[in-house]
């Protein structure tokens, strides 16, 4: 980051947070980045009240399921805290930032 910029405050919004794979990590690598270049970074994620896809393919298969304490834990082990709740519907009931990324992994 240049002198004459200043840091930028970013929200990553997620529609829920599993441990799935790519686009989970690419969400973690591109938030770690930024916040590495001095930038404020916010993720925010509902809560999934019922099974995925996903997490149905696993129990059939007897496969351990993506879980909230684990994805927590890979973020905290990078440095980024997420905010678990009922996803904002509207765009000024997120938190306040310069940029709102939001994606469906």
């Amino acid at each position: 980051m240049s002198e004459s910029s200043k840091p930028l405050r970013i929200t990553f919004a997620l529609p829920g947070l599993t441990y799935s794979g790519g686009g989970f990590r690419t969400v973690m690598v591109l938030a770690k980045g930024l916040q590495e270049r001095g930038h404020t970074v916010k993720l925010v994620a509902a809560k999934v009240a019922r099974p995925t896809r996903m997490g149905r393919l696993a129990d059939r298969l007897g496969l351990p399921r993506a879980s909230y304490k684990r994805s927590k834990k890979l973020f905290a082990e990078e440095g980024l805290t997420v905010d678990f709740g009922a996803m904002p519907a509207r765009p000024h009931e997120f938190p306040d930032a310069d940029i709102l990324v939001v994606t469906w992994y």
